[in-house]
């Protein structure tokens, strides 16, 4: 067989998976290709039997989703070289139909688990998690709090309060002083705010920020606790923004990053997107220092700070109404499921000592995301709003 025809072959293979993916029905000469294939190699059906089961599929292609399919390919390229003709298309029509059954199988697989309706995943389900929403609460510098409107994304600080739409929050003018105030969200919520000089920061859920209603001339402070994006002004460059969190100061000068400080986690990480920032660890007797560069990530904990070079998508996805993880630890990720569904999490046992990879929609009911943990051993139950973890692979 020709190189070409070799070359075409693999991707008619891959088409054939992919409507196998699908559950769609062969005729008899698709089934008769598939059965040639199958025959050919041990591999074709391991590979075969590999996306066969949901388990599997599912986590391998989680683990593949993030590959960037060019630099891959090109990998493969290098690794041509110096191979013999014969082997090397036959190298080369396998990888042809690994790549084009992730780029439209993957497709097709999330778009089941979007629109599936929720199976038996979780033994004894006895109802179901709602995801969360715009949801937030405004505390003015009087104590008198403002559940702001669900139906919209964020408020503006200006002359006066208003949502992202011009509908003003108070219908009063701010006070022409300086007031402090507070936006929270709950459990299960996100909000966005534009901040008096213009920064517009995102809050995750269970988060509080602190902020003034007009900046001081020298300076731009907030405070938080919990999770948010910011997205500094470039208003005044002169002016220092800090952002202030248990443990830290990190000290920006337009720029995109993110910070997650919350209280019941040993650790706060500011996560740098673009430009640059300086954070200063105070978890320690001697202040630490570190400038961070877009990519860079501070891990700042009891024994000091940390600096890794890491993929910044998992920690900014929730921003864009994503769970992204990227061999995150298990627990992080019922952590911030937890959150977002506002559920109580229960280990009967130990913690779960697996890493997690994979991408999708926050705006998924609680049972669709725990479809994806199929195949990692781990059982769950979920009732009353509380997710028992059951039982660990060993």
């Amino acid at each position: 067989m020709s190189a070409n025809n070799k070359l075409s072959n693999a991707f008619r293979i891959a088409e054939l998976l992919q409507k196998h993916v699908k559950r769609g029905a062969f005729t008899a000469d698709e089934q008769a290709e598939i059965d040639r294939w199958l025959a050919a190699s041990e591999g074709n059906r391991g590979l075969f039997e590999r996306i066969s089961n949901e388990s599997q599929l599912a986590f391998d292609l989680l683990e593949l989703q993030d590959s960037d399919t060019e630099s891959e390919l090109a990998k493969i390229g290098d690794k041509l070289h110096g191979i013999a003709n014969t082997r090397k298309w036959i190298w080369y029509g396998a990888a042809a139909v690994l790549f084009l059954f992730l780029s439209v199988g993957l497709g097709l697989y999330w778009y089941q688990i979007d629109n599936e309706k929720p199976t038996a995943l979780v033994h004894d389900v006895q109802d179901d998690a709602s995801p969360g929403g715009n949801r937030a609460t405004l505390t003015l510098a009087d104590g008198r709090t403002i559940d702001l409107n669900e139906t919209q994304q964020g408020i503006v600080m200006g002359d006066d309060i208003a949502y992202t739409d011009g509908t003003s929050v108070l219908n009063e003018r701010a006070n022409e002083g300086v007031d402090d105030y507070e936006l929270s969200t709950p459990r299960g919520g996100t909000y966005k705010i534009t901040l008096p000089d213009g920064t517009d920061v995102w809050l995750n859920a269970e988060s509080t920020l602190h902020y003034p209603s007009k900046f001081k001339n020298n300076e731009r402070v907030v405070e938080l606790e919990g999770e948010a994006y910011f997205d500094v002004s470039k208003q005044d460059t002169r002016v220092p923004f800090l952002v202030k969190t248990r443990g830290q100061t990190v000290e920006v000068l337009g720029t995109q990053f993110n910070v997650s400080a919350y209280t019941a986690e040993a650790t706060a990480k500011t996560t740098l997107v673009k430009g640059r920032v300086r954070v200063t660890a105070t978890t320690t007797r001697q202040s630490q220092v570190a400038v961070l560069e877009p990519g860079q990530q501070s891990v700042v904990q009891s024994e000091g700070m940390v600096i890794n070079q890491i993929d910044v998508q998992p920690f900014i996805a929730w921003k864009e109404g994503y769970f992204h993880f990227k061999r995150t630890p298990f627990s992080e990720v019922l952590a911030q499921m937890s959150r977002w569904y506002d559920i109580e999490l229960v280990y009967e046992g130990r913690v779960p000592y697996q890493t997690f990879t994979g991408k999708m929609s926050r705006n998924v009911n609680l049972t669709n995301v725990l479809k994806l943990f199929r195949g990692s051993g781990i059982q769950f139950r979920f009732e009353n709003k509380k997710l028992y973890i059951q039982r660990y692979p060993e």
